[in-house]
């Protein structure tokens, strides 16, 4: 929320007391899951290089449970991460990835976790130059969206996402 408002040091600052208090548990799921919140304030704060670094020795295999499961979520970060690599072969692994998540998502009747991921779907869709799998995929996300009132989705990605919004809102979408 500090990155969202432009207050960096602040959303340092947070992550600081979260990477102490995971530290402090010592419990490896909490550590993993505050190392990926630094790897998403990163990508928020352009830094693809950091981000980068935590996918190469990141341990996605725990699982923090419920507690941090809906702040934030370690292998959908690895997508992101994938995505803003930008490469062939890093954008289809996060496709690969996320289509898995999807199925396992859509089996869970997870709407929050969809929309998120059919938003990333979209976005590595679009860095492929596949604009029509782009925008389905993304009129899925909206309609998902709409009726709970999600912002934070679409807003997140940044201007990557802005002109396939653009395009959803000229087809009355």
């Amino acid at each position: 929320t500090y990155q969202a408002l432009g207050q960096s040091e602040s959303a340092e600052e947070a992550l600081a007391l979260l990477l102490e208090f995971a530290q402090e548990t010592g419990i490896p799921a909490y550590l993993t899951v505050a190392h990926s919140c630094r790897a998403r304030l990163a990508l928020l704060q352009g830094d693809i290089a950091s981000a980068l670094s935590w996918l190469k020795i990141a341990n996605l295999t725990t699982d923090a449970g419920p507690m941090f499961y809906w702040l934030e979520i370690p292998r959908i970060t690895q997508c992101r991460v994938l995505i803003a690599n930008g490469t062939e072969a890093s954008l289809q692994q996060a496709l690969d990835l996320l289509q898995n998540y999807r199925q396992e998502v859509e089996t869970q009747h997870n709407t929050r976790q969809l929309i998120d991921i059919l938003v990333l779907q979209a976005l590595a869709y679009h860095k492929r130059d596949q604009f029509d799998e782009a925008l389905t995929t993304l009129e899925r996300a909206v309609n998902l969206g709409q009726s709970g009132g999600f912002i934070r989705p679409f807003v997140e990605p940044g201007s990557e996402l802005v002109n396939l919004l653009v395009h959803l809102r000229s087809q009355g979408i």
